[in-house]
């Protein structure tokens, strides 16, 4: 059995002894399976989930919900337990939890659907990728599985203990760099792995240009209206002159320790839609590929503004993801209510 686990107010691990891990996809509560689990993947983060009840699955009776176990301290409230997973690795399901307030009917047998009660509240919880977790044999699983190579996402080559050190350094030799002092506070306060390329000089690293965006997707990690639910990070707040950002894509393109294929990268989680810059852009391609060949320039784009793809295409663009969660009209528009296009204009963009 894949046992549930939870967590009590002074952040310690218990795993229950009699109720399977539970997990919820949509509205529908299901019990981990052996087939669906991996050990938990190196890098990952352990989270609490505050005020809300922890979901287990009795074999016999089904769904049951623990707000109060036995802890090191005695029997007092304990609370769900996330994964955040590193880079490379896609979540088979979310953390299973209720309201507090909720009250939900235990049915016998999988699929149980979740109910909630109208006086509900709760905290919301900032936008990160939970995945459901539990234990077998001792050891920590989660419901995921690994679909892309991450090496260099290794959580083990960020975050190190020279970092630090490494932006002081950067932010002294160009102290009046606005990217970089925001780069800096992504890599410091968010850690985010392609703002701290900037500073290790290596692989893929963010340069951040459009505080705008002509989008405003429910999972927004840099804006949500009236902070409705907590943004991850902060957007920038202005917008980046031609000569700091071929400082930063000159230095990054042209540094010693890249390997063979350093990127810059345009359409960062701390900005909006970066082709809606799209002059800036192509003058900084051009800019940089005066005083270096090698690298590639790389875009992260909703596609939304099909002439900015154009441009930025025509000034020597070398690569591009394009955000789609939905080929249909509908499921799209419903999760990034684009401003002023449409799925077709996404089309025309990649093509």
């Amino acid at each position: 059995m894949i046992n549930m686990v939870y967590t009590d107010e002074q952040g310690n691990l218990y795993d229950h002894p009699s109720l399977a891990a539970c997990g919820r996809s949509g509205d529908q509560f299901l019990p981990l399976e052996s087939s669906q689990v991996i050990p938990l993947p190196e890098g990952s983060s352990l989270v609490s989930l505050p005020e809300r009840v922890a979901a287990g699955w009795d074999r016999r009776r089904g769904l049951r919900f623990v707000d109060q176990a036995v802890t090191e301290r005695g029997c007092g409230r304990v609370y769900p337990v996330g994964v955040l997973l590193p880079q490379g690795f896609t979540r088979f399901l979310l953390p299973g939890f209720r309201r507090p307030s909720s009250t939900t009917a235990a049915a016998a047998g999988t699929g149980t659907r979740a109910g909630t009660s109208t006086t509900a509240s709760m905290a919301p919880l900032p936008l990160y990728g939970y995945t459901a977790v539990g234990m077998r044999h001792d050891r920590l699983v989660v419901a995921a599985l690994q679909t892309d190579e991450h090496h260099k996402w290794n959580p083990r080559f960020f975050n190190t203990p020279d970092l630090k050190e490494r932006v002081s350094a950067r932010l002294a030799d160009d102290p009046d760099n606005r990217i970089l002092r925001q780069l800096a506070k992504c890599s410091l306060d968010y850690s985010c792995f392609t703002a701290q390329n900037i500073f290790y000089q290596r692989w893929e690293g963010g340069l951040p240009v459009s505080p705008a965006c002509n989008a405003a997707c429910l999972g927004c990690i840099s804006l949500q209206e009236s902070e409705c639910c907590p943004s991850p990070q902060g957007r920038i707040a202005f917008q980046p002159n031609l000569d700091e950002a071929v400082r930063v894509a000159t230095t990054h393109l042209s540094s010693f320790s890249c390997d063979d294929d350093p990127i810059i990268s345009f359409g960062q989680g701390c900005e909006g839609e970066p082709s809606l810059e799209a002059d800036l852009i192509a003058q900084i391609i051009a800019q940089t590929r005066k005083a270096v060949s090698r690298g590639v320039f790389n875009i992260n784009t909703n596609g939304g503004y099909t002439d900015g793809i154009a441009k930025i295409a025509a000034a020597g663009l070398n690569s591009a993801r394009f955000s789609i969660i939905s080929a249909a009209p509908t499921d799209f528009c419903s999760y990034y209510r684009p401003k002023g296009y449409q799925l077709d204009n996404v089309a025309r963009s990649i093509d």
